[in-house]
């Protein structure tokens, strides 16, 4: 997120294209998340994880052979947000399933604590060591150490045993019916209803606020690209004591 929206800066100059650059992400991510659940359902769980992961390696790697051609445009960074925004709403119900049949519903509690607790230690190093190596190296380094992380997380899964929600030739709901499902099951369970749309929140303060960093950054403080990168690792600290103290 940091290095795509910093390109983006980079290439435009413009604030409004950080809105654009995100709003690629968000919209596909909204509709696809009708379809990620009811797919997982449908298909074994670990070949859709590395199938898109590796959409997501090659995404990177895109960006980074035009990166290094010097060719890369804006128009890039949208088509590729975009493809980004499409996978992942795919990729994450999957690997809850899966974490689900890996530790048994027992320990389950304590292994959705460490995965969150995980991905918001990323959130305060992810942005700052990136920010570093965009300042003290370049755009294609950060790029390719993405590319080396996303293809290190495809061979991990190919370590976990297959998965699937229902023995093979087991009775189907028709896909639509199963998201018909889902919306008349949040109707009817009101406490998963709020935690989805409290869920929703962090799309519309925190992304628009890390895009306002990246601009105050460069115009305001000329803080360059550690400053950004140190800023958006103060929000992931602000993620890890919230965790800390649930």
């Amino acid at each position: 997120m940091l290095t795509r929206t910093l390109i983006a800066w980079e290439l435009t100059g413009e604030a409004i294209s950080l809105a654009y650059i995100n709003l690629v992400v968000a919209i596909p991510m909204i509709f696809a998340s009708l379809l990620g659940g009811a797919i997982t359902d449908r298909v074994e769980r670990r070949q859709l994880v590395i199938v898109g992961q590796s959409l997501i390696v090659a995404n990177e790697v895109f960006i980074l052979a035009l990166l290094i051609a010097g060719r890369l445009e804006f128009w890039h960074m949208l088509c590729t947000a975009f493809v980004a925004g499409c996978v992942f709403p795919f990729i994450m119900p999957a690997r809850m399933a899966i974490t689900m049949k890996v530790v048994g519903p027992q320990r389950l509690q304590s292994a959705m604590a460490f995965q969150s607790g995980a991905m918001n230690l990323n959130r305060v190093m992810g942005p700052a060591v990136m920010g570093i190596i965009i300042a003290q190296s370049s755009f294609i380094t950060a790029y390719a150490l993405a590319a080396i992380l996303y293809g290190c997380a495809v061979l991990c899964m190919f370590g976990i045993e297959k998965s699937r929600s229902s023995e093979p030739g087991g009775e189907k709901k028709p896909l639509l019916a199963d998201i018909a499902h889902g919306f008349s099951y949040m109707r009817q369970n009101r406490p998963v209803l709020i935690c989805l749309l409290f869920g929703l929140l962090p799309m519309f303060l925190a992304m628009p606020f890390q895009n306002i960093l990246v601009m105050l950054a460069e115009q305001a403080w000329q803080a360059g690209e550690s400053g950004v990168g140190i800023l958006m690792a103060t929000g992931g600290v602000g993620g890890v004591l919230g965790q800390s103290g649930s």
